[in-house]
């Protein structure tokens, strides 16, 4: 796999060497935290610039923009944002839960969490009515003021969203609905429909919602072989993507290089060459990642099939090309897939760090269109 390569190539040793102020994480000259952990229980790891932070996370541990935070089986973790970065309220971070957020400067008023998989519980208690706050999955973009709101997703496949107190609307492709308390966003394959929940039940909903969501998940593992299949097709994917990035490092390295230390772009032809070289490629990149993170899930329960015996070894995926075989690349792959989310993450720190605080432009193409693109080819 070349994503190691990428991820220690000269290009990003260079740009550790050029931007190492905003590495350091003790450094006065670091982004300001934008969070608190509040509580935290089992396995939780954050995930800066592309380095973990130490074990000893607890709670008063700051956390700032682009921190990426996952969270392991039985796990979770709640942290509080105070009002300095368009958005105030509180996040409970739900087990196997991948994220990551944006906050713009508090005068613009605007937060996005991108929620790659997992569950999320969202208490947005800003006084502006200006206060915007996005969170994006895969698949959907839910958008909130003052509300109060319960998400879960498997990334590119099922989606729940629940209006706890007050209103939040999601879009699907060209299609928005609302929903207020007494009422949710269901995403089914390919069918967004607004359903009515019980407030009075909300918890016992909830708890069905995800064991029929983990039982169709089963389900899909149980066909392992077009499953895998499914895999390989997306990771190859990805692979294209980084040998592109990897060709034109050395251009997008000189475009960097020629920028000032302060962030400020020199001339408009650099900007519009950093934003078809650098923020094209990665944006490109993200829609195909997150849909194998969210393959894992149905993975990981054949794995598991797999060590109970369910699932026999010899299980061909292709002639010669055994289940034992793809766990055994599966279980490499995950570890190389991550430390792209990060560098992603990282990639983007460094291009709001010298826009003016603006991170990388959010119009890119949506999942089901990425292959219909020449970017891959």
């Amino acid at each position: 796999m070349k994503v190691a390569l990428l991820c220690q190539s000269p290009r990003s040793l260079v740009l550790f060497a050029l931007f190492w102020g905003f590495i350091l994480t003790t450094s006065p000259l670091t982004a300001a935290s934008v969070a608190q952990i509040t509580e935290l229980s089992g396995q939780v790891t954050v995930i800066r610039n592309g380095n973990p932070l130490p074990d000893n996370l607890q709670p008063g541990t700051g956390l700032e923009d682009f921190d990426l935070v996952r969270t392991g089986p039985q796990s979770h973790v709640s942290l509080i944002f105070p009002s300095t970065g368009g958005f105030t309220g509180t996040l409970h971070i739900g087990p196997n839960t991948v994220l990551w957020w944006q906050l713009s400067p508090q005068w613009d008023q605007k937060a996005r969490i991108y929620l790659i998989t997992g569950s999320l519980e969202v208490h947005s208690e800003s006084s502006q009515p200006t206060s915007v706050l996005d969170v994006q999955t895969a698949r959907l973009l839910l958008k909130s003021t003052q509300a109060k709101f319960w998400l879960a997703t498997a990334g590119d496949e099922n989606l729940l969203a629940v209006s706890l107190d007050g209103l939040i609307t999601g879009t699907y492709r060209d299609l928005t609905l609302f929903s207020q308390p007494g009422s949710g966003l269901e995403l089914q394959g390919r069918n967004f429909q607004t359903i009515s929940v019980d407030p009075s039940t909300l918890k016992d909903y909830l708890k069905t919602w995800q064991q029929g969501d983990q039982q169709a998940q089963k389900q899909s593992a149980s066909s392992f072989p077009e499953l895998a299949r499914q895999y390989l097709l997306e990771l190859g994917q990805l692979t294209r993507a980084e040998d592109r990035l990897s060709r034109e490092g050395s251009v997008i390295l000189n475009l960097w290089k020629s920028q000032e230390v302060s962030g400020t772009i020199s001339t408009l032809e650099a900007a519009e060459h950093e934003k078809s070289l650098v923020v094209g490629p990665l944006l490109q990149v993200q829609s195909p990642l997150l849909s194998t993170l969210s393959l894992n899930q149905s993975l990981n329960l054949a794995w598991q099939a797999a060590q109970k015996g369910n699932l026999p070894d010899n299980t061909e995926v292709s002639a010669g090309y055994t289940a034992q075989d793809f766990f055994q690349r599966w279980k490499q792959d995950q570890t190389l897939l991550t430390r792209w989310t990060e560098e992603f993450c990282w990639d983007n720190k460094l291009f709001a760090e010298r826009n003016q605080g603006k991170g990388l432009p959010q119009e890119s193409k949506s999942a089901e269109s990425i292959n219909e693109t020449d970017f891959f080819n």
